[in-house]
């Protein structure tokens, strides 16, 4: 179990909201004597890149579960599931994660479209006039090739910028504040 109450018939309830990831919900709780005293709510799906097949982001046989992110899910593209995405078109997720040794590519003029953040620890390339739309935190620790992309921060809440890791050129080549 990922979440253990170790005192049996505690009525306490502990919610857990917004959880994400491989091991998130009710399948993965131990409550002894009492049930439904530890609650999932909002539990974000987590899609992985599963790699195999073609490149492209938006072919749900790319992904583990066969289904493409959309705008309620998180994409996790973890290092070693190659052919590695690339963008064509617009794509959304919740968010990504990419990890060390990954490579993910926005073809020229096209969209990445993520609600919530970007976490960037592999390497992106973007494509000449392509757009990376961030509604949440724009989290750089790996290596970007902006081209002559634009990256926007359109969140409704406050975002952050960290650009810790390392870039080709300039950082960000556009920066748009909406």
């Amino acid at each position: 179990y990922n979440v253990e109450r170790t005192t049996a018939g505690a009525t306490e309830i502990l919610n857990f909201d917004e959880a994400f990831g491989p091991f998130a919900g009710e399948t993965y709780d131990n409550e002894p004597g009492v049930e439904n005293t530890i609650t999932w709510t909002n539990i974000i799906v987590t899609i992985v890149w599963a790699g195999g097949g073609t490149t492209n982001w938006g072919t749900g046989t790319n992904w583990v579960g066969g289904v493409a992110p959309d705008s309620t899910q998180e994409a996790y593209i973890p290092n070693g599931s190659t052919p590695y995405p690339v963008v064509t078109n617009t794509r959304l997720a919740r968010g990504v994660t990419i990890e060390s040794g990954v490579t993910l590519t926005v073809s020229a003029t096209d969209t990445l479209r993520m609600r919530r953040s970007v976490n960037n620890s592999g390497y992106m390339v973007m494509g000449a006039t392509s757009v990376l739309r961030v509604g949440g935190d724009y989290i750089n620790a790996g290596l970007l090739t902006p081209n002559t992309s634009t990256v926007i921060l359109d969140g409704t809440i406050d975002q952050s910028v960290s650009a810790g890791g390392s870039a080709s050129g300039k950082p960000l080549y556009d920066l748009v504040i909406n």
